[in-house]
């Protein structure tokens, strides 16, 4: 309908601004093959000030500023791409689309996180809570405190310009509880997991949880947290040799149909890759035993 309203309006300017012109030129004794000459110039040139009017009133979307859905999702495609090459310096790879699938539930990461936890709470053993304590505390740990890990992390997503960061606040140690989590969700689709020991801030292990949307951005992002969460537990370990690790990993978990996850060693701390139906892509570090 607005079409149809511009193109009678752009007719109009035409038809009406020939006759105006034409007729003033007949009043002056001009001939008629000049007169009308003159009349088509202007009325031509009334037709171009009227398009670009009715253009501007939202009338009559021009072709320079309309998107064909081919031309859309071609400017969509470069919006994502773009970051991801920019960003990681690597080009998009069939590694990084496994990471950006979505998972086959819809679960949000702060639900996968809460399962997860609930997993990796250690199992009464008989022994009083104060016991299993005391008995956690004693134990492994991978190294690194909460404190040094959340300001690693965050130096992390600075250097892949990621606006995520961690807070690495500490819950109170509940009653029945034998150790403490920090749990945290940066969307709907990251979040992570980490194990404290109950009396001081020694992280015992840690998980990462990430799905894609099926974007190309959603699975760069997924490596590049999964990244800053592996290199915050080594004093000295850059976020894109992590990176370029995890690419290995999940090209490897690929390959093998993901029989099994995928795991790299070291310094005494075990790094390992896997996915789930629910969760999507997992990422853990745990210490070798």
């Amino acid at each position: 309908m607005k079409d149809i309203i511009a193109a009678l309006i752009m007719l109009g300017s035409l038809v009406g601004v020939w006759y105006w012109i034409a007729n003033k030129f007949r009043q002056k004794g001009t001939g008629a093959i000049a007169r009308h000459f003159a009349g088509m110039v202007c009325g031509v040139g009334a037709l171009f000030i009227a398009g670009i009017v009715v253009a501007a009133m939202g009338l009559l979307d021009s072709e320079s500023t309309k998107e064909t859905p081919q031309t859309a999702d071609a400017a969509k495609s470069a919006q994502v791409e773009a970051p991801v090459a920019d960003s990681t310096e690597i080009e998009a790879s069939e590694a990084g689309a496994v990471a950006s699938q979505p998972t086959s539930e819809e679960a949000p990461a702060s639900e996968a996180v809460e399962d997860v936890a609930s997993e990796k709470t250690p199992e009464a053993s008989g022994n009083s809570i104060a016991d299993r304590r005391d008995e956690i505390q004693a134990g492994s740990d991978i190294g690194v405190d909460v404190e040094t890990f959340t300001k690693r992390f965050n130096d992390a997503m600075a250097v892949f310009d990621l606006p995520f960061r961690s807070r690495g606040e500490i819950p109170a140690l509940g009653d029945e509880h034998v150790q403490r989590s920090v749990s945290e969700t940066y969307n709907d689709n990251l979040a992570m997991l980490v194990m404290v020991k109950p009396y001081t801030d020694d992280i015992r292990d840690l998980m990462f949880i990430g799905s894609g949307d099926g974007t190309l951005q959603s699975g760069a992002n997924v490596m590049m947290t999964a990244s800053g969460v592996f290199s915050a537990t080594q004093e000295s370990w850059p976020p894109r040799d992590v990176l370029n690790m995890l690419l290995e990993m999940t090209e490897e978990y690929r390959q093998q149909a993901g029989d099994s996850e995928v795991t790299r060693t070291l310094n005494g701390l075990e790094y390992s890759y896997s996915q789930s139906d629910l969760f999507g892509n997992m990422f853990s570090v745990s210490t070798i035993d």
